[in-house]
């Protein structure tokens, strides 16, 4: 229903690291049947730890309005991943979005949206592409929902 811009950042991890940490900022614009609101931002905070060929990572994402007719709160939102490597290029694994609701106070988990995605991450040489299948449930509620993003390396 839309694009979006990012720019993801990783600390650098030394020999033997298991731990890592980050930081990413998204601005996109989707159709207004979707949002009134078609520019909004997201602020991740990103932490998660690699073992074997096993990541599990968990996000906290900060969202706002940019732009648009209903400036509201703040929404916060957890996101968590666990993936098994299945060779240097490719791993699968499950992936989870839950809204928790606005800056205003938080509501319901049950009247917040929440997707679990089955997901394939790809390198393909510098590129990096996150194919998911998701349902979603709660409220509302998205059915099946198909994402795909495309890493662009920027920089060396």
């Amino acid at each position: 229903g839309g694009i979006k811009g990012r720019i993801k950042w990783i600390a650098p991890r030394t020999q033997g690291q298991d731990w890592f940490w980050g930081a990413n900022l998204e601005i996109g614009r989707v159709a207004r049947d979707l949002d009134l609101n078609p520019w909004n931002a997201e602020l991740k905070g990103i932490v998660g730890a690699r073992k074997g060929r096993w990541t599990l990572a968990g996000n906290l994402n900060i969202d706002w309005v940019v732009s648009g007719p209903q400036h509201g709160p703040v929404e916060f939102q957890i996101a968590t991943k666990a993936a098994y490597r299945l060779d240097d290029k490719t791993q699968i694994g499950l992936e989870s979005y839950n809204d928790l609701g606005g800056g205003s106070g938080f509501g319901k988990l049950s009247r917040q949206d929440h997707q679990t995605y089955l997901a394939l991450d790809r390198s393909l040489g510098p590129w990096d592409l996150n194919l998911g299948v998701g349902r979603g449930y709660g409220r509302p509620e998205d059915r099946w929902i198909v994402k795909l993003i495309v890493g662009v390396p920027i920089g060396s």
